[in-house]
């Protein structure tokens, strides 16, 4: 459900395990601001470390099964994020993982889109 509008190329040409993308601001979900718990949006990555997907993988396991149902992904994500354990890039969800407001705006200075829920439909119109 992405979808990329520019040369990447240059995220290669830095030096990182994995190259995430964070989330600023506040996010609510339920009433809770999940930005806290859960920085990372895991739409977009490039990783150069499969064992950064190990370590998430073993992580989200011990978890409880309603967690690795929901949200497992990221909060295992966010774990090993913040262990320091891998050289993390940080890239911003607003250029590299940005979620369209509505289906006509301008998105021509993002450089991955990525559409969420019922946004997936205008994904198809937008390729089409």
């Amino acid at each position: 459900d992405i979808l990329v509008q520019a040369d990447l190329s240059t995220v290669f040409e830095r030096e990182f395990d994995v190259a995430l993308t964070k989330r600023e601001g506040m996010i609510l979900y339920g009433g809770k601001d999940i930005v806290k718990d859960m920085p990372i949006n895991s739409g977009v990555i490039f990783s150069r470390n499969r064992k950064f997907w190990q370590d998430c993988h073993d992580v989200c396991e011990r978890g409880p099964e309603a967690i690795q149902r929901w949200f497992g992904d990221q909060l295992s994500i966010a774990l090993i994020y913040k262990s320091g354990r891998y050289k993390v890039l940080e890239l911003p969800c607003d250029k590299f993982n940005y979620t369209p407001a509505s289906e006509d705006e301008d998105v021509s200075s993002r450089y991955v889109l990525h559409f969420k829920g019922p946004r997936k439909e205008w994904m198809k119109r937008r390729v089409a």
